[in-house]
């Protein structure tokens, strides 16, 4: 009975004097200093473990690195600058830093980290009867894909289509679709729908497009002119042709707008002038008036 009990009591001592699979995490908080906050852990673990660490400042990186960690200790990063919200997220692994693999559970601070969606550029436009949509991301986490919404009027949105996510990056990525079937003569709306991977799902502000039969509206200035003026096209959403004419219905200046938005007129007669902008596609025409003195 005495063997017995001694086994048992070597094998427990045994047991406790196996090294953690990870290190384990007991704090971590920002201390500041007058060189910024800098990222502060303590932890306990036998043998040679790591812990690597990524902080954000109002869910953004703002810097990263790796503690090696040799049984109980405390460590602390370099100083970072934050105006916002400061944030942290820990991976503990086996190993070193440079030769290991990570184990446990990805820690994370209850607020300031980082965001699942870091969203750059938005735009929409229209080309004719399609509408391309161009975005940007800064980074992602988790993200599974950007579902494409128009909505018309009051109609309620529907998704015209879908464009898979990079995941997880926190490098610039872009991205584009075109909706190919919106001819629609009102204003369309759209918006981006996106779905992580665990099911969560967020919205973009909305962007909003000229419908396909709207022409851009102009203004001439100075109107009354002293011979110079300036036709300005306040969105040229399709090939457009500026037609000036005099009062007896001459031909003075004609063009044709793709990318550029204004038309210089100079040395112009005294008199009246009429200014005509017609749509390519739409074949919608907007007349303005241009008196010119001396």
């Amino acid at each position: 009975m005495k063997k017995f009990t001694l086994f048992i009591g070597m094998l427990c001592i045994s047991i406790v004097a196996l090294p953690q699979a990870c290190p384990i995490v007991t704090n971590a908080s920002f201390t500041s200093s007058a060189d910024g906050s800098s990222l502060t852990v303590s932890y306990t673990g036998n043998g040679a473990k790591h812990i690597e660490y990524f902080i954000y400042c109002d869910g953004l990186e703002v810097a990263s690195g790796c503690f090696d960690t040799h049984g109980d200790g405390t460590q602390s990063s370099a100083p970072v600058s934050c105006s916002g919200v400061l944030g942290w997220i820990l991976v503990p692994g086996t190993g070193t830093c440079i030769n290991g693999t990570t184990c446990g559970d990805t820690l994370r601070s209850p607020e300031g980290g980082p965001l699942p969606v870091v969203l750059g550029n938005f735009t929409v436009q229209r080309r004719s009867n399609n509408v391309s949509l161009n975005w940007q991301t800064q980074q992602e986490i988790n993200l599974k894909s950007f579902e494409i919404q128009r909505a018309t009027g009051s109609s309620s949105y529907i998704t015209v289509g879908k464009v898979n996510a990079k995941g997880t990056t926190s490098n610039i990525e872009n991205y584009s679709f075109t909706d190919n079937a919106n001819s629609s003569k009102a204003v369309s709306f759209y918006r981006l729908k996106m779905v992580d991977l665990d099911g969560k799902i967020s919205y973009t502000s909305i962007k909003s497009v000229k419908g396909s039969g709207a022409l851009a509206s102009f203004i001439v200035f100075p109107n009354p002119s002293f011979g110079h003026a300036r036709i300005t096209i306040t969105d040229v959403s399709e090939p457009t042709d500026v037609r000036v004419l005099d009062n007896a219905g001459r031909l003075v200046k004609s063009i044709t707008l793709t990318n550029n938005n204004t038309v210089e007129l100079n040395s112009l007669q005294q008199g009246g002038y009429i200014i005509q902008i017609t749509g390519k596609n739409s074949g919608e025409t907007v007349v303005r008036k241009l008196t010119v003195i001396k």
